[in-house]
């Protein structure tokens, strides 16, 4: 199981969603041989806005993931007028499905429930990732692979990856 802790207003989260989530893990979950679950770490309100928006009744999270990540810029404004018409284009949603989104006080706390449970497994960074329950921190591996082009195979996030897969974790 891999369970990695994201906030929308990341940059950092956004390359790993880029660069890792979409092009190796997703297809090991398609293949069935990793899970993937993804939690909340709210570093701020448009953190919670945008994470309402994506887990909104009816809306694929994944597809909704790669469409928020991809309009990250739009919605990095501290205007809310301009936050809420940025995550509404990117999903194509009205402002009427989007604001109910948004009043969904069981989500939210169930979201925020998310961001707790991270400070009490001493998350305070984004993307942390957990493989089988072990924490590894990103940043290094993505910043070696944006640098040098490769996919760092020394990394400890691809040495338990391969673990998980190979069965030997």
């Amino acid at each position: 199981v891999i369970v990695e802790y994201a906030s929308w207003t990341c940059p950092h989260c956004k390359t790993f969603h880029d660069q890792y989530l979409t092009p190796v893990i997703l297809p090991l979950v398609d293949e069935g041989l990793v899970r993937f679950v993804t939690r909340d770490l709210l570093r701020n309100w448009i953190d919670l806005r945008v994470s309402m928006a994506a887990r909104c009744d009816g809306v694929d999270f994944m597809d909704a993931s790669n469409r928020l990540y991809g309009a990250q810029s739009t919605y990095l404004i501290n205007d809310p007028e301009t936050v809420n018409r940025a995550i509404a284009d990117a999903l194509e949603m009205d402002a009427q499905t989007l604001e109910a989104c948004f009043n969904d006080n069981e989500k939210a706390q169930w979201i925020v429930e998310r961001t707790q449970e991270a400070g009490s497994l001493g998350v305070n960074s984004t993307p942390t990732v957990f493989v089988n329950g072990n924490r590894y921190a990103l940043t290094q591996a993505m910043i070696l692979h944006i640098f040098f082009g490769n996919w760092c195979p020394g990394s400890d996030i691809h040495w338990a990856l391969g673990l998980w897969v190979s069965g030997a974790a």
